[in-house]
């Protein structure tokens, strides 16, 4: 399932994800949808590293999969940022402090679907909620380190 809305031109998209890990691959993410053939997920998932993890995913007709930080918690933020065609993705387990995952180019139209997705590709089922789920205007003008304006 793909819960999204259709954003045009730089954008911020951040929530809590907070999921109840069964099977290998549960998860819950952050997902921007070109087409099939080019799309960014960036998920908290039960990963193949045996613990629960920041996990990204940068798809341009072949797929780039990253298994990033282990989280202790059953449950943290994630974000990503859109300037122009550089895209920055962020998780924070106390969104006060944003820790850097990853930040890359890739030319994108001007318009894409912005979502939240569960999922449990092995298993029987994962419990995945989201919470301060906001979609919206992007406020920084360094995506990288996420400084505002006049800071």
């Amino acid at each position: 399932p793909y819960c999204y809305t259709k954003m045009t031109g730089d954008f911020l998209v951040r929530c809590r994800v907070e999921a109840e890990f069964k099977s290998l691959y549960d998860l819950g993410a952050l997902v921007i949808y070109e087409n099939e053939d080019r799309w960014i997920k960036l998920a908290f998932e039960n990963s193949d590293t045996g613990v629960p993890a920041i996990v990204s995913v940068v798809t341009e007709e072949t797929s780039d999969d990253c298994n990033g930080q282990s989280i202790a918690d059953n449950a943290v933020w994630l974000q990503i940022c859109r300037q122009g065609d550089t895209f920055a993705l962020h998780y924070s387990t106390d969104v006060l402090s944003w820790m850097l995952v990853r930040i890359f180019r890739l030319k994108m139209q001007e318009q894409v679907m912005v979502g939240i997705s569960a999922q449990c590709p092995t298993g029987d089922g994962c419990a995945v909620s989201f919470s301060g789920v906001m979609i919206g205007e992007n406020p920084y003008i360094d995506i990288r380190s996420l400084r505002k304006q006049g800071e």
